[in-house]
């Protein structure tokens, strides 16, 4: 690379890091970074890329060399920031992102954060506190009201918590609905009615929030039909509280309004703080046989089952 100037490979590493190469962006931030060590950016995106290769603790050392070249820099505080919530660090993160969000008070994103890291600090009262103003501030912001919910969550506020992740069809990370949006149901009584669940992102939160779906008969609907990924058909047989399920609805299952399976919740919880137990599931006998048939040359051994993912494509 002799025949490279500093300014170009510094340009065509960036431009390599954005477009996401990031094997060749890391090479080319090694060899400027060696001949030009004092460059707080390039160390903050040298870091940066670490941290999406899930090297975290290269990535700390390199935000680290970051703010000590540039003490000031704000974008170098909130990467350093970043690198130090990874590794668990969430108290110095907080310390930085109360200063990144003193230089600019209109930096919502560090608000949220801030959020976040008070929660991840254990101290789930402040942090909805704190979330609670900001959303009150900019009630527009979607991610925002995410991190009010998952605080909610942690600290146990359940109905509070669930009602305000509802938000999460607005943040762009999901795919709405390709439903009617005035055949969604509010919550009034369903007498004569059938309501439509829609499951949610994964399989193990569908197996997770079943149980929420007996909530349904205090409404008195005629009928409660389940959409169910085909994987989930046979574990999800004679669940509670369904009266139809299937992995599609065509015109020959009708509906009169639908909901999601996670805005279930806090029809309970509205009622009580305690956690329903799980949704009974059906384990058919072909699968216990395979199970046996995989434990049996281990049967004289202690044995510890772990399911590491819900799905393979995660």
């Amino acid at each position: 690379m002799s025949d490279v100037t500093p300014g170009e490979m510094r340009e065509r590493a960036i431009a390599l890091h954005r477009a996401g190469k990031l094997a060749e962006a890391r090479k080319l931030y090694a060899a400027y970074l060696a001949g030009s060590p004092r460059d707080a950016a390039m160390w903050s995106n040298y870091g940066s890329l670490m941290r999406s290769e899930g090297r975290q603790d290269l990535a700390l050392l390199a935000q680290e060399r970051a703010v000590a070249l540039d003490p000031d820099g704000v974008a170098q505080m909130g990467n350093l920031a970043n690198a130090l919530s990874d590794v668990g660090r969430y108290e110095r993160a907080l310390s930085l992102r109360e200063a990144v969000l003193r230089r600019n008070p209109g930096d919502t994103s560090q608000k949220s954060m801030i959020g976040k890291a008070l929660r991840a600090s254990g101290r789930h009262d402040e942090g909805i506190a704190w979330l609670e103003q900001a959303c009150r501030d900019h009630p527009g912001d979607h991610e925002m009201r995410i991190q009010l919910a998952l605080t909610q969550l942690a600290a146990g506020r359940y109905a509070d918590g669930f009602r305000n992740y509802e938000v999460r069809w607005l943040t762009g990370e999901l795919k709405p609905r390709q439903l009617p949006p005035s055949k969604k149901w509010q919550g009034e009584e369903l007498t004569g009615r059938s309501i439509l669940v829609m499951p949610e992102q994964g399989f193990g939160d569908a197996v997770t929030f079943a149980r929420f779906l007996p909530e349904l008969r205090r409404f008195n609907p005629a009928r409660v039909m389940l959409l169910c990924e085909r994987p989930l058909m046979r574990v999800f047989a004679g669940v509670e509280g369904v009266d139809w399920m299937g992995p599609e609805v065509g015109p020959e299952q009708p509906y009169d309004v639908w909901t999601n399976m996670m805005d279930l919740p806090p029809l309970h919880f509205d009622r009580s703080d305690v956690i329903p137990p799980p949704t009974r599931l059906t384990v058919p006998e072909d699968s216990r046989a395979r199970a046996r048939m995989f434990v049996a040359p281990h049967a004289g051994t202690f044995k510890v089952g772990v399911v590491w993912c819900g799905s393979v494509t995660y």
